[in-house]
């Protein structure tokens, strides 16, 4: 996940009330990618949180062991913020290296996306 607040339109007043349900979805998740330590340590403690950095080619997101973490239920992972520069590249290639899971559904919710005309 990003930043909530990272290339959105939001008025001032609503900031808390969303900044505490982005929190709240952190909590929930039962695994949460986050983009820097920093984040990871601003957001708090959690049973199964670690940093992913930007992916640079399809065989680091290939390197990434999903299956670990599947449970026999469909897995939903969701992204939240900027989807140009590398997040575009990168959500693809996650996408396009899991589609042999068949119980992974994505969430992508964001704007800007940089995605390849072929997907």
């Amino acid at each position: 996940m990003d930043w909530w607040y990272y290339n959105q339109i939001y008025t001032k007043w609503a900031a808390p009330r969303i900044e505490a349900e982005f929190r709240n979805l952190y909590k929930q998740c039962d695994l949460a990618l986050c983009i820097s330590e920093g984040m990871q340590s601003a957001m708090g403690t959690h049973s199964n949180s670690t940093v992913l950095y930007p992916i640079g080619s399809p065989q680091q997101v290939n390197d990434f062991d999903l299956s670990a973490i599947a449970t026999g239920n469909k897995l939903t992972l969701a992204f939240c913020g900027n989807m140009s520069n590398w997040y575009g590249h990168m959500l693809e290639d996650l996408v396009l290296a899991s589609q042999d899971f068949n119980d992974i559904q994505f969430r992508l919710f964001g704007a800007n996306t940089n995605w390849s005309n072929d997907f």
